[in-house]
């Protein structure tokens, strides 16, 4: 059976690997569970991996209410601005 494996880095880039893919695996890479590695991908950007005491752990990304807003705020000018901009170019 295939393992997982990432390398977490400081820049918040990490580094996946598996056993059954890759001949190699870096020094430093920390064994994660099938499970982890299914939930990390499937729920892309709710979860991060942080290396407590030489384990990766999977951690839910919580966000505070101005965040939330402010995420919801940034999803409306993306998808709306443009229209805006038209409207404004036509004048």
């Amino acid at each position: 059976m295939s393992k997982k494996y990432i390398v977490i880095n400081t820049d918040g880039n990490n580094a996946f690997y598996d056993s059954d893919v890759h001949d190699n695996i870096p020094d430093g890479a920390l064994e994660i569970s099938n499970t982890d590695y299914q939930t990390f991908f499937s729920d892309s950007g709710k979860y991060y991996f942080t290396n407590i005491d030489n384990k990766a752990v999977l951690s839910k990304i919580t966000y505070s209410a101005d965040e939330i807003r402010q995420q919801k705020i940034d999803a409306l000018n993306t998808e709306y601005q443009p229209q805006f901009n038209e409207v404004q170019r036509r004048k």
